[in-house]
This record gives C-alpha cells, structure tokens and sequence, in this order.
C-alpha cells in the first residue's frame, strides 16, 4: 500500500490533469478534506471548494448555496454543477455512486465536451460504483497516516497536554518514533485519541507506554469478525523442538530491514506449516512477531469457510487493505485448507467461494510487506498454485515432537509452571508421553496440578504420569491419515525438526 507522500502526489497530479471525477476510499472524512483543500488551493486562483453530505446539502466553504433547498439531495446537487462557471472542486461524502440516475448524472457532469474546469471527489469508505462508473471516477485510497504524520499528531498532543500539572513527557531519543510505530495503522483520530487516553491514564508520554498504545490498537479490532490483533508474549526461545523452523524463521525477519531493502530483496512472502494440530505452529509465529518486532493480525478463518455472500467477500478486501496498511507486519491464517474444496493430489484444491478466490488471488499477487504465516492440516484441499507459484517462501511440515523434543517441551513447560526439580523424572515423562502432542503434554501438567490441588498438596510426579496414562495420544487418532500425510509431505515440504523417528 502507497503511503500518505504517495497518495498525496498522486491526488495532485490528478487535479492539475484536470481528472474530471475522483473516488477517493478512506474513513477519515476531516483529513480527505484537509488534504484536499491543501493540494486544490496552490493549483490555482480562485479554485472554490464545494462540500456536499445528505445532512447539510452543498455548500461553499460553510456557506449554503443560493437557489438549492437546505438540505438539498445528491441529484439536486449534481444537477446544480452546470449553473457554476468558476473553477471549482466538488467534494461529495458518501454519495450513493450504484444508483444508476446519479450515475448518469455523474457521466453528464463530466462530459468530455464540457469545458468548466470542474473536478468531482467522491470521500467514502467503501467505494462501490455502477458499472458505468468504472471508467469515468478514477480511484484513490487514502492509505493511513505513516510514521512522520503519527509523529506529528504525537508532538501536537504532548504540546498541548504539555501545560497540565503532574504529565511526564520524555520522547527523546527515539521514544517518538517507537510511539509513532505502535500506532500504526490507526486513523489520525483513533491515533490521537490513544495518546491523550493513554496520557491522561498514566501521567506520562514515553516509551515506556508503547504497550499501552498497542492495547489500544487491539481495543480497535475487538468490534472486527473477521480480524484481531494480537500481542505476542510467547519467545522462539521457549519453543521446544521445531528447531529447523525456529532457525528459518530467525533468519527470515532480517528481510525486512533497511539492509534488505537496499540490497534490491523483495520483502519475505510468508510460510505455509503443514502438520499436526497442537505441535506448536501458532507459538512459533507469535514467537516470531516477538522478535521481529512486527504487528501480528489473525484471520478469523472460522467466519470464513463456506461462505457465499458478497457483502462478506468485500468486506474481506475491506480487512486485507487494512492488513496492507500496517505492513510490514504478519498475517496468522490457521487452517486454510477448510476454505477451499477437496480435489486429488494431481489437481490439488481449489477455491469454492467467492471468499476462497478473493484470498487466494490476494496470496499471489500481493506486493506489499505483508508475511502470511498459514497453517493446514489436509493437503487435498490446498491449491497447487499457492505451491507452485511460490505464495509462500517454503513450506514445513510438523510432525508430532520426538522423544528429543518432547524432553525440550517438558522442560520448557515444568519450567513455566513451577514443577522443574529434582523429583521430577523427565525421561520417565519422555516414555509416558509419546504420541503426545505439546499442547497434550501441556494439558496432562495442568489436569495433573489440578488433582493435587484438590487434594491439598504439593504436586507430585506421579500426578503428571498417571495424568498422562488417562489422555489418547493425538497420535492414535491419526493413523492412516498421518502416513499419507508425512508422504505427501516428504517431496513437498522441509522438515520442521531435524530429529526423524519411524
């Protein structure tokens, strides 16, 4: 996604081409229209800038305009256009461009033949047009404010705030910029609301509150069904096992820095986890979003399978232009395979919905800084062009945890919860829970604490082995279906681990 600089250039050079009718696509109508009115104003003398909404009707700088009721409707005021000689920019807010009488209207405005020096600008946040539309209003999305504008609103908020008693504000050094990054995203509103709401919380504007602005952020996606924003607490270093992904992934982050950039790289693409559920696919993209430092987003893929409605499929390319605007940044879709059909392994899957499309078109030819980290469990269902035509850097497959692995994740997990002593037997724990996977293990220590607890006593090692003794190995519900899924993945995907038992 172009950043403000960009569209900002690109509006410009549209209204001194004298491009009769622009759509520009963005949720901040106050900031559309102070963009507008700065580039509109040094183009000319004389130039007026008319405002329309449903409420108010047209107006000319705040003014009515003579001879149209208050307020008057979109038609009346397009009809008005031909009246108005002098050069002008019309800015209309959320007009209703399907309607095919205000299309037509729209069309005879911006009749090639028609020599008034007019431009019409279309602010709405959704742009949908009749299809006569297509060709006559020019599209422009209004990206967010980037991180020289996020500064901007930060320093006008600590100027103004700047005077109350008791408020620290400590943005040397490159407090600011670290501010500026955590709100990005935001709209120039919701970004200056987290300042003041996070300074009037805790007396102080520095980095120190960076999490704070980045909870803030996240209250923004609480409302969205299909996206959330995650804040990552787990590390790469405390996964156990999955130590050839751990590496990838640890090299992989450096594709996004400055040195990259300059080195002519493309930014990294994403990675697709093939595998079996619970072994630690999401711990290891959280854990990567940690220590790259990225925005981590998840897409609600649950709201998503079998869905056939258009109004979603747009809202879907609604949520992927806002994944694009905090870019660079990691996109979580777990189980992506229940979006597509089932087909044979010659043919692959392939896309039922208009939903599945729009996202599989999106994996291919998507340009922006954005690393799609994806999981699936059945590889019938995957397309062969997501393969084939490189969706995603590389593929890994994850098997269930070796005794290797499984000693690393009771390690890990004693350790975190306290139980790491002598008077634990880790190779007897290894024994007892083959077949397991991490979550599994991880759930046999909880149901174990549990029974100790009940009892009123300290935990014991035999709590955890008969905890164990009474749950299924995932790995015994598998069966035939992990067989041709480690040869399915044997000559198409890298191993996450490089410990390989029969």
């Amino acid at each position: 996604m172009r950043n403000a600089t960009d569209i900002r250039r690109e509006l410009e050079f549209l209204l001194r081409s004298r491009c009769p009718a622009i759509g520009m696509e963005t949720w901040e109508e106050v900031r559309a229209l102070r963009l507008i009115r700065e580039v509109a104003r040094p183009l000319g003398t004389g130039r007026d800038i008319y405002t329309w909404t449903s409420g108010q009707g047209l107006k000319l700088e705040g003014r009515q305009v003579l001879g149209l009721r208050v307020p008057c409707t979109l038609s009346e005021a397009l009809s008005a256009l031909g009246e108005q000689k002098n050069p002008a920019v019309y800015v209309f807010f959320d007009a209703d461009l399907e309607d095919p009488t205000v299309a037509r209207q729209i069309r005879d405005a911006t009749w090639p033949g028609d020599a008034s020096p007019r431009s019409l600008i279309f602010v709405t946040p959704r742009l949908r047009l009749h299809p006569t539309l297509t060709r006559v209003i020019t599209p422009l999305e209004l990206a967010p404010p980037d991180r020289v504008e996020l500064k901007t609103i930060l320093n006008s908020v600590a100027a103004r705030c700047a005077s109350l008693v008791g408020v620290e504000l400590e943005l040397g050094g490159d407090a600011a910029d670290r501010l500026a990054e955590a709100a990005r995203g935001m709209t120039a509103a919701e970004a200056e609301r987290a300042f003041v709401r996070v300074l009037l919380q805790v007396q102080r504007l520095s980095v120190r509150e960076v999490p704070h602005i980045l909870r803030e952020k996240q209250r923004l996606f609480a409302d969205d069904p299909l996206l959330e924003y995650v804040i990552p607490s787990e590390s790469l270093d405390e996964l156990g096992g999955l130590e050839v992904l751990r590496k990838w992934l640890g090299r992989r982050g450096r594709g996004f820095s400055d040195a990259a950039v300059q080195a002519g790289l493309p930014p990294p693409r994403g990675v697709l986890l093939v595998g079996m559920v619970g072994c630690g696919r999401a711990h290891a993209i959280r854990g990567a979003a940690a220590r790259w430092g990225l925005p981590l987003l998840s897409l609600r893929t649950t709201s998503l399978v079998g869905e056939r409605d258009g109004g979603v499929a747009r809202h879907l390319q609604s949520v992927l232009h806002r994944v694009e605007s905090l870019a660079p940044c990691i996109l979580w879709i777990e189980n992506l395979d229940r979006l597509f059909e089932a087909g044979s392994e010659v043919e692959g899957g392939r896309a039922s919905t208009p939903v599945s499309a729009m996202l599989q078109r999106w994996l291919l030819e998507k340009e922006s800084a954005v690393f799609v980290a994806a999981s699936a469990e059945n590889f019938e269902r995957l397309p062969l062009e997501l393969l084939w035509k490189r969706a995603f850097d590389e593929v890994f497959f994850i098997d269930f945890p070796s005794s290797e692995e499984r000693r690393q994740i009771l390690k890990v997990l004693l350790r975190r919860r306290g139980l790491l002593s002598d008077e634990i037997n880790l190779e007897m724990l290894v024994a007892a829970s083959e077949g397991f996977s991490g979550a599994q293990i991880d759930q046999a220590l909880v149901r174990g604490m549990r029974e100790a607890f009940d009892q009123g006593r300290p935990v014991k090692m035999v709590d955890i082995v008969q905890s164990l003794r009474k749950m299924t190995p995932m790995a015994g519900f598998m069966g035939e279906s992990r067989r041709r899924l480690r040869g399915w993945a044997h000559r198409r995907a890298m191993a996450a681990s490089p410990v390989k038992e029969p």
